[in-house]
């Protein structure tokens, strides 16, 4: 059985992994069916998420990139969360939904981003995402002051 600590340490160093995503693909997959994940492997399945939505050493598929940001967003990622937003908001590998979009929108922005895990203050594209919503009105009232509040935010 693989367990999360060969797949965080498959390179050597987690960094790594990324140049070679058609090989650990199936590594991570293999962990995430085994059920066992520490907080790092939480954190960055999003890019198994990317793999799916890019057709990185697998096949194109929007619903299965979807499914895993949902993962990672539900375990506490607000770039994922962030993601999720956006393809809600433009029906990506889902069903188009602003209410949701603008909820998961609001998560990423309360958070910080653990993608630099330095922004403390928020995710910056949640809060210029947030803030569109505020502007346009996607899944929210069109409240101009608080669409700027969210964009200096992002600034």
């Amino acid at each position: 059985m693989v367990t999360e600590l060969q797949v965080l340490n498959n390179n050597d160093n987690r960094l790594n992994w990324k140049d070679n995503l058609k090989y650990d693909l199936p590594i991570f997959l293999a962990s995430q069916n085994s059920g066992h994940f520490d907080v790092w492997f939480i954190l960055e399945i999003i890019w198994i998420g990317d793999c799916y939505y890019n057709g990185t050493g697998t096949a194109k598929d929007d619903e299965k990139a979807f499914q895993w940001y949902m993962k990672s967003a539900e375990g506490g990622n607000h770039t994922a969360q962030c993601s999720l937003g956006y393809r809600y908001e433009n029906g990506i590998g889902t069903t188009k939904y602003e209410k949701k979009a603008f909820q998961w929108y609001m998560k990423s922005a309360k958070g910080g981003s653990h993608k630099s895990r330095r922004n403390i203050g928020g995710d910056r594209d949640g809060q210029n995402n947030l803030g569109d919503c505020y502007y346009y009105g996607i899944g929210t009232t069109k409240y101009e002051k608080k669409a700027l509040h969210r964009y200096l935010k992002s600034s």
